[in-house]
């Protein structure tokens, strides 16, 4: 029985729009931008995660707090924390696109 072997030629390859699809070029100090980059992005999503989990917990305490000025503290103090994360993540997020967009190699 006969094997048949296809072999693709990959520096032809398009993608479903008909764009040639971008070869790996040899441009290694790329690399470690892109790490860095990711692990940024990742970073800022963690801490608006988190942020959003503080807002949520803090809305519960001050929705259950059941008129204990204690518990409508913490609940207020965790609602404010919350939305001050929440804007800190998005302007850093606003300052690191900018400064990405600026230094990235192309």
């Amino acid at each position: 029985m006969k094997r048949f072997v296809s072999y693709i030629d990959v520096r032809d390859a398009t993608d479903t729009l008909g764009k040639p699809l971008e070869q790996e070029s040899d441009n290694v100090s790329a690399l470690p931008f892109t790490y860095l980059s990711n692990a940024i992005q990742i970073l800022i999503f963690l801490v608006g995660f988190a942020a959003l989990g503080a807002i949520i917990y803090g809305g519960i305490l001050y929705i259950t707090s059941g008129g204990d000025t204690d518990k409508t503290a913490r609940g207020r103090r965790s609602l404010t924390y919350g939305i001050i994360a929440i804007v800190l993540a998005m302007v850093s997020y606003l300052i690191y696109s900018t400064i990405v967009t600026k230094l990235s190699p192309s």
